[in-house]
């Protein structure tokens, strides 16, 4: 009855016979489910509203299986409701944890909230339940990356780095990870290997150029590379604070002070003013330049900004840049 009004073009009548429909428990799930498919790729909003009010019947009428809450949180989550989406995917596993999918899309609400010890603890009884997908192993070592665990960090990273096969995008992203991991507990060499792995896979990736390039500069190793590296990422990644805020910093520690103060001016230019790391390195700038005054008003408003950062506590009450 709904194909015959929506063919005569009376979408009331259409949309009535089809909530009637859903209503109905005779009428099989699969059906229903690919009636809400054809709604979700559809973009015009007036269906996708009708749409929404399909998929709370079709729960409602199939209360026991998960298919029709899968598709839901499909829904919500493409419209951004994250917190109900998250409990209709959770929902969807007390019925059947075996559906890899719905872990992967738990895992990426997770993410998205910064709810690391949930992701952690979710990509764990994934990595359990899916031994040999790599995606649940990435997943648990960003987790405890973000949580600054790094070495389960690396134990994730490192596991599920032997069960990717034919994805060299997927294969980068763990070498990356792994070189920011050991980086984390002073495991240079490590780190320095993993990041050329990854550029051996995508020699253009700015985030790792500018990463590689950033530690090697913090050592003061093969600055040169560094620099090299910091300038493609600049290239490839215009106008943005952390990279410029990178090369300046390389140009700072090779003492070339005048052309590092002019990239870290362009790193605030660009939306850097607020960063205290940022305010920090300029005030080491500018106490090499001489200007011992502005130095010491950068160190202490990047100290209010965040007074975190390494080292600058000790500048702001020494009122130098070195130990004397």
């Amino acid at each position: 009855m709904a194909e015959y009004y929506e063919g005569a073009g009376n979408k009331e009548e259409a949309r009535k016979s089809l909530k009637e429909a859903f209503a109905n428990p005779s009428l099989d799930i699969d059906s229903k489910i690919k009636i809400l498919l054809n709604f979700y790729n559809n973009t015009e909003t007036e269906n996708i509203d009708f749409a929404f009010e399909l998929n709370k019947i079709n729960i409602e009428t199939h209360p026991e299986d998960p298919k029709g809450f899968a598709m839901y949180a499909d829904y919500l989550y493409r419209k951004g409701d994250l917190k109900e989406a998250k409990e209709m995917y959770q929902k969807v596993l007390s019925f059947d944890k075996g559906r890899y999918l719905v872990w992967n899309q738990l895992l990426m609400i997770n993410s998205e909230e910064d709810d690391y010890k949930s992701m952690a603890q979710n990509s764990q009884e994934a990595m359990g339940l899916f031994p040999n997908l790599p995606s649940f192993y990435f997943f648990n070592g960003v987790a405890y990356y973000q949580m600054k665990d790094y070495q389960k960090a690396i134990n994730a990273f490192e596991t599920g780095k032997e069960f990717v096969f034919d994805n060299p995008i997927l294969q980068m992203q763990f070498y990356s990870n792994l070189g920011d991991a050991y980086y984390g507990v002073q495991k240079h060499k490590q780190a320095f290997d993993y990041y050329q792995k990854a550029l051996d896979l995508d020699p253009n990736n700015a985030y790792i150029l500018n990463n590689y390039s950033y530690y090697l500069s913090e050592l003061e190793e093969d600055l040169e590379k560094a620099e090299k590296m910091s300038k493609k990422s600049n290239e490839l990644a215009q106008n943005t604070p952390s990279y410029l805020d990178t090369y300046a910093w390389i140009l700072f520690k090779m003492k070339n002070y005048t052309e590092a103060k002019k990239y870290l001016e362009k790193a605030f230019e660009s939306g850097g003013k607020n960063n205290a790391v940022l305010l920090s390195h300029y005030g080491d700038i500018l106490y090499q330049l001489g200007d011992i005054e502005n130095a010491k008003l950068n160190w202490k408003n990047a100290f209010e900004k965040d007074n975190s950062v390494e080292g600058l506590k000790e500048k702001i009450e020494r009122g130098t840049l070195y130990e004397e």
